[in-house]
């Protein structure tokens, strides 16, 4: 399972990195990422403590705090569903799945929740072979569908395909609304061939308060 691409230490990019490896003394590079690793491990370890001191049964914000924060902080902009933008949102998620595996033979792609389908629609425009599922149908883009993009209605969770049938799954922003998730991701493991990948790319969980964005700030 492959996490948010990284361009790597610092955020520096492949041809930077080249550029240190020749300018910088060795021994220096070995230290800096000395550092750095010992810096990711403290930060784990404080967030660790954290989570063991932290008391075992919620404390509730009293009526009438909520009411003041909710006054002091505002709401966070949401996404924008014209036609035009989610196009362009799919467009951008396929170009970064086809990041991942620039050198792999990869040729076939399930999306999982595909919503519109427009990650698909774009996928099979760049020559991918490309199959959507949605345990509803209502919202499928008819270009996805005239793209060649096989939208099908399916629960994600007893996928109707064979073992070991695609190259790469993924899904954007819906593997927090499956209802039972490592059923999911089971049938996921199951479907996708030998070096595979799978991406799951999602937010907080949808029972989480932090999913409610637009009733609470």
């Amino acid at each position: 399972m492959s996490n948010k691409g990284s361009l790597g230490l610092f955020g520096i990019n492949r041809k930077l990195k080249r550029i240190i490896k020749i300018a910088v003394p060795r021994t220096a590079v070995v230290r800096l990422f000395s550092i750095y690793s010992r810096f990711k491990y403290v930060k784990a370890e404080k967030a660790k403590h954290a989570f063991n001191q932290a008391a075992e049964t919620p404390i509730w914000l009293e009526p009438m705090m909520l009411e003041r924060l909710q006054k002091e902080y505002p709401f966070l902009p949401g996404g924008s569903y014209e036609p035009e933008d989610l196009d362009q949102k799919g467009k951008e998620h396929a170009k970064e799945l086809i990041s991942f595996v620039q050198k792999g033979n990869v040729s076939t792609f399930l999306e999982l929740g595909c919503g519109d389908g427009m990650v698909s629609c774009h996928l099979q425009r760049m020559g991918k072979i490309a199959t959507a599922i949605d345990i509803r149908t209502n919202a499928f883009d008819i270009g996805a569908v005239r793209q060649g993009v096989r939208l099908l209605q399916m629960d994600a969770s007893h996928l109707e395909f064979p073992s070991e049938s695609f190259d790469f799954i993924f899904s954007y922003a819906s593997f927090e609304h499956f209802a039972e998730p490592e059923l999911v991701l089971r049938e996921a493991i199951r479907v996708v061939k030998p070096k595979g990948w799978i991406y799951l790319f999602y937010g907080p969980l949808y029972m989480s308060p932090l999913h409610a964005y637009r009733l609470i700030t």
